[in-house]
């Protein structure tokens, strides 16, 4: 199976128990149409095979379940979701949701879809690490069995890396799904019409959706390779939004039009591969961290950001501690304050006390480009001297889920959570990230983190779930295999006549189109 790495995205606060509701209510058909611009491309809207297809397969992909704005779950597919047991959870399925051929979902599709997700081959397997089985319990019903406790999993099933595919589609197009020509077949509100790889994607109104009749009659999503050329699109009203801005001023500056801000608990942060040199030198990495000037990539992106020092956004944290006591944790960790006199003291420990040469790959994603240059500006002050290649997004992504040994050291943002404070550690630590196409950009997977991790999602109480994060944040902030700079805010950039409700990350999660209306 074909695998890359894809970089995901931020949400708040999550409850695992739900309950049935009715279908949701959505704007009638006016016949319109809604432009969409996104800075990236993709070749395939599979999302195993590509960072850019969960932005557009969400579009028609749906989930069992859908995060709300508030942090609680709200069934989706699934009409209603049982805990029996700190370990079980049953997902009751809608019955006479179709697929877009007129095939109706059955719990048959949804143990396909995540057992495919779930294959140890595939990136999104470490997001089902504590699974022991998925069993369609009966036409209707899809029975998910856990290892052990885990506080991630009921937020797991509103992610992309859930999104429902039907099995029979697949299975006849394995050789070319989600290609051009092929393409997916969802039970979504828009489904999917055409893909080209070097224009954008269009998509249709799904006449028979099971929630209810949707805003647009049709809807493009048109691909660009900066954002300053869809700042410019905007402008030229040859597109409507843009839903993922990084330079929020500049942007708005460039298009002159709104922008809609909103918390977020993603990341800007440099990854240092512990297990390939220079970067596996303790010295190097201590001194890349003190000589990182946080206050210059918060101005980069305007101010649109915090600075930070833990991997674990506090905002997460805060989901199972107080403010207070999560601020108290922080200050209590290894800290790397800006000085470039430590910075040369400890490369001068190292291996390389006149520093070295590397090269520093980034691609056009977030604000990836201008953070390498930064970067790359900030160690030449110490002697370690990067220059930065910029690649494309494809190749980017190969690089940085090449062999472990092989990956480069890199600064990027976007990085993303989902509510629970379990996302980072899983997704970016641990062995499971190791593998080829592996998430784990830093290379970083000793025993002990992989304890913690386990530790802290099987853990029944919040008081347990700090108390393991705390020992895991300590260790990471000693052995610095992840520098984190700054928290994003979500930016969208909206032409006048438009109105995205409740707009927030990871957008690219749910049927986005659903919450965006027409106002003139």
């Amino acid at each position: 199976m074909r695998r890359q790495h894809a970089i995901a995205a931020a949400a708040l606060m999550a409850i695992a128990g739900l309950s049935a509701c009715g279908s949701p209510s959505t704007p009638s058909a006016d016949g319109g149409v809604l432009r969409v611009g996104i800075v990236g491309t993709t070749s395939t809207v599979d999302i195993i095979d590509s960072q850019i297809a969960p932005l557009i397969s969400s579009v028609s992909l749906e989930n069992l379940v859908r995060l709300k704005p508030d942090g609680s779950l709200e069934p989706r597919l699934a009409e209603s979701v049982e805990n029996p047991s700190p370990t079980e959870y049953v997902y009751h399925l809608r019955k006479g949701v179709e697929f877009w051929d007129g095939q109706e979902l059955t719990s048959e599709d949804v143990v396909f879809s995540l057992e495919r997700y779930r294959d140890p081959n595939s990136y999104t397997a470490a997001k089902y690490r504590t699974v022991d089985t998925i069993e369609a319990t009966d036409e209707y019903t899809v029975t998910v069995t856990l290892k052990t406790p885990d506080s991630n999993w009921p937020t797991q099933a509103s992610m992309f890396s859930s999104q429902i595919i039907q099995k029979k589609f697949y299975e006849e197009h394995e050789d070319d799904f989600g290609n051009p020509g092929t393409l997916v077949m969802g039970t979504g509100p828009y489904e999917i019409v055409k893909l080209d790889p070097t224009s954008g994607a269009e998509f249709k109104a799904n006449s028979d959706y099971w929630g209810g009749d949707v805003e647009f009659e049709t809807m493009e999503v048109k691909f660009f390779d900066s954002e300053t050329n869809a700042a410019i699109a905007l402008r030229a009203k040859s597109i409507d939004m843009v839903p993922s801005v990084a330079n929020a001023t500049s942007f708005k500056s460039t298009s002159k039009a709104e922008i809609v801000s909103s918390p977020s608990c993603s990341l800007g942060f440099v990854a240092l591969n512990t297990q390939s040199a220079p970067w596996d030198d303790i010295h190097v990495r201590r001194a890349v961290a003190y000589a990182v000037d946080r206050t210059a990539f918060v101005d980069d992106v305007d101010g649109h950001a915090d600075p930070i020092t833990t991997f674990i956004p506090p905002q997460s944290l805060e989901t199972i501690a107080s403010p207070e006591k999560v601020e108290a944790m922080i200050e209590s960790l290894p800290q790397f304050p800006h000085d470039l006199d430590k910075a040369k003291a400890e490369l001068a420990k190292s291996a390389y006390p006149d520093g070295f040469q590397a090269e520093l790959p980034t691609t056009d994603f977030s604000n990836n480009v201008t953070g390498s240059q930064i970067l790359a500006d900030q160690l030449g002050k110490i002697g370690i001297k990067l220059t930065v290649k910029n690649q494309t997004i494809a190749k980017w992504v190969a690089g940085v889920g090449a062999a472990v040994e092989k990956r480069p050291a890199v600064y990027t943002a976007g990085a993303g959570c989902t509510p629970t404070p379990g996302y980072m550690p899983s997704y970016w630590l641990g062995s499971a990230g190791l593998v080829d196409g592996g998430s784990n950009l830093a290379g970083y997977g000793p025993p002990a983190a992989d304890r913690i991790i386990k530790q802290a999602s099987e853990a029944t109480t919040p008081e347990a779930q700090f108390e393991a994060y705390t020992e895991l944040l300590t260790q990471l902030a000693t052995d610095v295999p992840y520098i984190p700079i700054m928290a994003l805010q979500a930016n969208l950039g909206i032409a006048s006549g438009f109105e995205w409700a409740n707009y927030t990350q990871p957008w690219w999660n749910a049927p986005w189109p659903l919450d965006i209306t027409r106002t003139s």
